[in-house]
């Protein structure tokens, strides 16, 4: 099969190129660092979900309060940090979500 793949390519008068991609080392390397950096996003996450808590050792407070009032302190440090685009696609997502919820809710008619 490569005989006939060379021959081929002698007859057209082009070359085969030499791969250009990664070496498995390579890939590895390339796999460890995105676990890595997704480590780094997780705990970079946690901690500042941590710092929102009520209680926690970042806002200096004794406890108490409502997990409401958590909910709402949580969703509007997270909306204050959203661009149009994320409010565009979680508008989408939503919609394809209510969709299959009113199609669910009306049944077989």
């Amino acid at each position: 099969m490569k005989d006939n793949k060379k021959n081929l390519l002698a007859e057209s008068g082009d070359t085969e190129a030499p791969f250009k991609g990664y070496t498995m080392e390579e890939l590895r390397y390339q796999r460890a660092m995105m676990a890595l950096r997704k480590e780094f996003c997780k705990t970079k996450v946690m901690q500042s979900v941590e710092t929102l808590r009520p209680g926690s050792k970042g806002k200096g407070k004794s406890g108490g309060g409502s997990k409401l009032a958590l909910a709402g302190k949580i969703a509007s440090t997270v909306f204050s940090h959203m661009n149009t685009l994320d409010y565009i696609l979680m508008g989408i997502s939503l919609f394809g979500t209510a969709k299959k919820g009113i199609r669910l809710i009306r049944g077989k008619n």
